[in-house]
C-alpha cells in the first residue's frame, strides 16, 4: 500500500524470486537422494550416477508439468514432491543410523 501500484511488480518479482529458489532446492535434494541411491545400489557406473543426470531427468519428467495451466494437474507434482521428501527423509535417517554404529 505505501509503494503505490508498482508495488505488484515487487510482490510478483518476490514471489517469482522464491519460488524459483524453491524449484532449485528441490532439484538439488532429488539429485543428491538419487545419486546416493544409484551409489549404493549399482556402485560407479559413470554418468549414471552423476547428480546431473537425475537433475537433469526430473527437469525432463517434470517439463510437461510446469506447462500445465490449471491447479488440479499439479497433482502429480506435488505427489513426487512428497515422494521425494520421503526418499531425502529415509536416506538421512539411513545415514545417521549406520554411521554413528
Amino acid at each position: 500500500m505505501l509503494c503505490g501500484p508498482s508495488s505488484i511488480y515487487i510482490v510478483c518479482f518476490m514471489v517469482f524470486f522464491m519460488c524459483f529458489g524453491v524449484m532449485i532446492v528441490y532439484f538439488i535434494l532429488f539429485g543428491n537422494i538419487c545419486k546416493r541411491i544409484a551409489a549404493s545400489t549399482y556402485g560407479n557406473v559413470g554418468f549414471f550416477d552423476d547428480k546431473a543426470f537425475f537433475v537433469l531427468l526430473l527437469g525432463g519428467a517434470t517439463l510437461p508439468l510446469a506447462l500445465m495451466k490449471e491447479l488440479r494437474e499439479m497433482k502429480l507434482a506435488s505427489i513426487t514432491l512428497f515422494i521425494g521428501v520421503i526418499l531425502f527423509v529415509f536416506v538421512f535417517g539411513e545415514s545417521l543410523i549406520f554411521n554413528v554404529w
